[in-house]
């Protein structure tokens, strides 16, 4: 899934989990995204 994919290439210094359900997400700029989502891809 892409989320599961997503999730375990961001940086764990940019996101902390508030409670089970949620996932605080720290900005990220439009080149880090590109990045995460190419390696969420390979």
């Amino acid at each position: 899934c892409e989320y599961g994919a997503f999730m375990a290439n961001l940086p764990k210094e940019k996101y902390h989990f508030i409670d089970a359900a949620n996932v605080l997400v720290e900005p990220l700029s439009e080149e880090e995204m590109r990045e995460i989502l190419q390696r969420a891809k390979a």
